[in-house]
């Protein structure tokens, strides 16, 4: 049974302007709920092609699970802790089930990639800019999640020492800008200017996660 993921953060909840700019478009999307997690499997698969062998196995499943919960989060009447801890558990599976806490910004990037294509004509740089903002807060409790996870028995003999990247999921904005400079390098729109200028700051029922 996993741990109490929904205390012990201090992730500013989303701004009320943001939700209300992004729920028609997470209302629309909730009817193309299939074909925006496929969607999203293709741009997982194109932005991080080197997934763990036993995620590689059960990406579709991933990208579900994802899709599931962040619209929810985006819809739910529920206050900001209930979804937040949602998302929070969701990230301590994906941990369980060998997602690299270094991949969520591409996971974020993913995500945006997806929801533009999807958007067609009702993308614009305002609908842009706040799902941005909303993938900046779940991707913080996604890594909050996994860093929270529980971790499995060490060895009675601990294995040889390597060298390794840290895994803090860490990404900050001008990180985030660099990505959405080169995805609009064809347009005006200017996601790169709008994210650096960001502070860091329908109902459905919420996907079962693992309690």
């Amino acid at each position: 049974m996993m741990g109490d993921l929904t205390q012990g953060t201090s992730i500013a909840p989303p701004d009320p302007g943001v939700l209300q700019v992004i729920r028609p478009s997470a209302a629309r999307l909730t009817r193309l709920e299939d074909v925006f997690a496929e969607q999203l499997h293709y741009e997982v698969s194109s932005l991080i092609p080197e997934l763990p062998s036993e995620l590689s196995d059960d990406d579709w499943s991933f990208c579900q699970r994802t899709v599931q919960a962040l619209l929810w989060a985006a819809l739910t009447d529920e206050p900001a802790h209930v979804a937040a801890g949602a998302l929070r558990r969701l990230g301590a599976v994906n941990e369980l089930a060998g997602f690299p806490q270094t991949q969520y910004l591409s996971l974020a990037h993913a995500l945006l990639r997806a929801v533009r294509e999807l958007a067609d004509d009702e993308w614009s740089t305002s609908l842009g800019s706040a799902w941005i903002s909303y993938f900046q807060w779940i991707q913080g409790h996604l890594v909050t999640g996994a860093q929270q996870a529980p971790r499995p028995a060490r060895p009675a003999s601990p294995p040889p020492r390597v060298l390794a990247q840290p895994a803090d999921g860490e990404a900050d904005l001008e990180s985030v800008a660099d990505l959405l400079d080169d995805e609009d390098d064809e347009d005006d729109t200017g996601y790169g200017q709008i994210m650096v200028s960001m502070t860091r700051a329908a109902r459905r029922d919420p996907p079962p996660y693992p309690q």
